[in-house]
Parts: C-alpha cells; sequence; structure tokens
C-alpha cells in the first residue's frame, strides 16, 4: 500500500471536527496540539531492519512515514507539512494491519511497524466499536444497507495477503436485514 497523500493546508478545510495545523518556524508544537494535554503515546513507524537493531545496516525510513500520537480526545498525524488533529470519533474504518480512514475520506497507513502498537490498535477497535457499530446497526435496523468499501483497491498481492489468512475486500460488502451482498 503506498503512502497517503496529504492535503495541502490551504486546500485542507477547517469547518469540520479534523483540523491542520502548520509546523511551527522555531519547531516547537502548535497551540491546537498543544491545547490537547499530555500524549498517551508517540507512534513511529520502525522497520524491521530497526527493531533488530539493524537500522544501520540497512538505513531507516521513520522520515517516509507519518508519526501519530495518541491523546485521550484525539490521534495527531504529524507530517513535514502539517500536524493532523482526528478527534477518536472521526475515525470510521480500521483495517488491521493495513491502516485507517478518518469521516472526511483521508487514509492513513499504520500498520504493525510502529511503536507501541498494540494500545493503539486497541483504541482503534474500541472506537470503532463505540462510535461505527451502533450506527451500522440502526441503518440496518432501519431497513437500510450499510456499505463496507474495499480499503484500497485490490492488488495482485492481496490474494496472497489473503491466502496467508488476511482477507480483504476485492469490493463493496453490503449488509441489510434482507441479506448479504458482496
Amino acid at each position: 500500500m503506498s503512502a497517503p497523500t496529504f492535503v495541502p493546508l490551504a486546500a485542507a478545510p477547517q469547518s469540520g471536527p479534523i483540523r491542520s495545523y502548520p509546523p511551527t518556524p522555531d519547531g516547537s508544537v502548535p497551540a491546537g496540539i498543544a491545547a490537547l494535554g499530555q500524549p498517551d503515546f508517540v507512534h513511529r513507524f520502525q522497520s524491521f531492519a530497526e527493531q533488530c537493531h539493524l537500522g544501520w545496516l540497512f538505513g531507516a525510513s521513520a522520515h517516509q512515514h507519518p508519526t501519530y500520537i495518541s491523546y485521550e480526545r484525539a490521534l495527531a498525524v504529524v507530517t513535514p507539512q502539517a500536524f493532523t488533529v482526528i478527534p477518536w470519533e472521526e475515525i470510521t474504518e480500521f483495517l488491521h494491519p493495513v491502516g485507517f480512514k478518518a469521516s472526511n475520506g483521508q487514509k492513513y497507513v499504520l500498520t504493525n511497524d510502529f511503536t507501541d502498537y498494540f494500545p493503539i490498535y486497541t483504541r482503534l477497535q474500541n472506537e470503532i466499536l463505540t462510535n461505527v457499530l451502533p450506527q451500522a446497526l440502526m441503518a440496518v435496523e432501519e431497513g437500510k444497507e450499510w456499505i463496507f468499501e474495499p480499503f484500497a483497491p485490490p492488488s495482485m498481492g492481496d490474494s496472497l495477503a489473503a491466502a496467508l489468512g488476511q482477507p480483504q475486500l476485492a469490493g463493496q460488502l453490503g449488509v441489510s436485514t434482507a441479506g448479504i451482498r458482496y
């Protein structure tokens, strides 16, 4: 899966609950991030080589990935271009170990190659169960169909991933009182 494309700040919508802040010239944390308080966890990308303390041999690649900072009320995505604050309830999908999607449609890569992965995995699972599952159940009870979209377009590696126990959707999956449609 390729790295996410980040929306330039000039084009980033600031009217919704997801906010972006430019980096400060002095390298300090923007006020909108500081207002979140003390972080619970900092999740940085760490390649397998780095996990085995062989980064010196193969090179480090953390600079190619965002850093995620977990706070009580939100998740901050830090890139060289912006600090993006996503309230937990604005995360609408989570596909372990691929990434997550926010309510604005932006997808973020988050694999188990990030430090402190288990706490963020647990938090994302709990937030989806708390915020998205009730919406899906209400829609189905109202006679509507709840649609699950593939996280990413199917690729050649998906059949291999499925064979290794990581099935992924190749098309829309619909759930309603009438049944399941795939």
